[in-house]
C-alpha cells in the first residue's frame, strides 16, 4: 500500500534527530505493512478516531494521525495526546 505524508509533517520530521526519524519511519511502516490486518492493529496501538481517521502510536508520548485515502495511506500529524485533540477539534 502506498504512504504519503503532509508537507507539514514532513518539515516536522526534518527538525527531529536522526534517531526520532528512524523510529517514526519504522513506525509508518509499521502500520503500512499491517494495514488491513485488524488483529494487528492492537498491537500498533491503531485505533479509529473518526471515520476514515486513525492515530497510531509512534512512541511513548507520541502519536501518528493517518487516513485510508483510495488505497494510499495519508499521514497528517504527528503529536502527543493534548496536541491531537488539538488537531481534532481543529479539522471536525
Amino acid at each position: 500500500m502506498p504512504i504519503e505524508i503532509d508537507p507539514d509533517l514532513i518539515a516536522q520530521l526534518r527538525l527531529l534527530s536522526k534517531p526520532d526519524r528512524r523510529r517514526l519511519g519504522n513506525a509508518i511502516e509499521a502500520v503500512r505493512a499491517n494495514w488491513g490486518y485488524p488483529h494487528l492493529h492492537g498491537g500498533l496501538g491503531i485505533r479509529r478516531l473518526a471515520p476514515n481517521l486513525y492515530e497510531s502510536r509512534a512512541g511513548l508520548q507520541q502519536r501518528l494521525i493517518f487516513q485510508d485515502i483510495h488505497g494510499s495511506l495519508y499521514f497528517h500529524f504527528l503529536g502527543n495526546h493534548d496536541e491531537v485533540q488539538k488537531f481534532l477539534r481543529a479539522h471536525a
